[in-house]
C-alpha cells in the first residue's frame, strides 16, 4: 500500500523496456514472465516505478536470477590438462575446479563459464596439483540458491614417485623441505588451518610451539611437533 494509506504503492512496471500491462494496482501482485513471451536463458530488465514515500519489496527474485543448468558431454584429463564440455548453459556462471585429496575436495582454480546451450569446451591445467597415485578433479558451479551443480569426477594416474619430507629437516625447528613442489595444508590441533600453499619447502618461524598437523603430496595428517 502506499504510504498515506491511499492507493498502492507501484505505479508502473516496466519489462525489457514494455509497459507490463497486466494488473499491478493491487497490494500484491505477480509478473508472468511467460505471458509476454519470455523463454527459459532470455535476458531481462525489470523495472518498478513507485511512489516517494513507499518501497516495494521482490518476494521472489529466483526467476531473474541466474541459474546453473549445465550438463557434462565429457571430462577427461588429457596431457595434464583437465578437459570438459557441457551443453544446456543459460548463464555465464564461474566455474570452480577441484581436485579430491586429503579425504576432501578442494578448490584449485576456477574458468569462465561461456553460458552457450552447446558448444562449450573448456581446458584447465592440472599439472602443478598432480599427486602421487589415482587423481580426481571434477567442476561445479554454485548459483543463487548455493546449491552445487557439479560435474562427474575425471581420474588421471599422478607421477610414478611419491612427494616425501626430507629427513635433514625432518627435526628442525622452523622449517620443511620437500622432495618435489607440493599443495600443503597445516592445521593446529582444534582443526583450524594456520598455513597452506604450494611449494618445495615451508618455513614456519611465526607459529607458536605445539602440535600441528601437515596434509601434503597425497598424505594426510602427518604430525608436526614445534619446540
Amino acid at each position: 500500500m502506499a504510504a498515506n494509506g491511499y492507493g498502492f504503492c507501484v505505479d508502473s512496471v516496466l519489462i525489457n523496456g514494455h509497459a507490463y500491462t497486466d494488473k499491478i494496482k493491487s497490494s500484491a501482485f505477480e509478473v508472468d514472465f511467460q505471458s509476454i513471451g519470455l523463454a527459459y536463458g532470455d535476458s531481462v530488465t525489470l523495472v518498478i516505478y513507485h511512489q516517494l514515500d513507499c518501497l516495494p519489496k521482490v518476494l521472489n527474485p529466483a526467476p531473474v536470477t541466474p541459474r546453473s543448468s549445465f550438463e557434462t558431454e565429457y571430462i577427461k584429463v588429457e596431457n595434464v590438462s583437465l578437459k570438459w564440455s557441457t551443453t544446456t548453459e543459460h548463464f555465464k556462471l564461474t566455474y570452480i575446479i577441484e581436485q579430491y585429496r586429503w579425504n576432501k575436495w578442494i578448490k584449485i582454480g576456477e574458468e569462465d563459464g561461456m553460458g552457450l546451450p552447446k558448444g562449450n569446451k573448456y581446458s584447465f591445467n592440472v599439472k602443478p596439483y598432480l599427486h602421487f597415485g589415482l587423481n580426481e578433479f571434477r567442476v561445479k558451479q554454485i548459483d543463487y540458491v548455493q546449491k552445487p551443480n557439479i560435474s562427474q569426477a575425471a581420474t588421471y594416474d599422478g607421477p610414478s614417485t611419491e612427494c616425501t619430507i626430507s629427513a635433514q629437516t625432518t627435526h628442525r625447528k622452523d622449517s620443511l623441505q620437500f622432495s618435489k613442489i607440493t599443495l600443503y595444508e597445516i592445521f593446529d590441533v582444534d582443526g583450524n588451518l594456520v598455513k597452506k600453499g604450494t611449494s618445495n619447502f615451508i618455513s614456519f618461524p611465526h607459529l607458536k610451539k605445539g602440535q600441528y598437523f601437515l596434509n601434503y603430496g597425497n598424505q594426510t595428517g602427518v604430525e608436526i611437533l614445534l619446540k
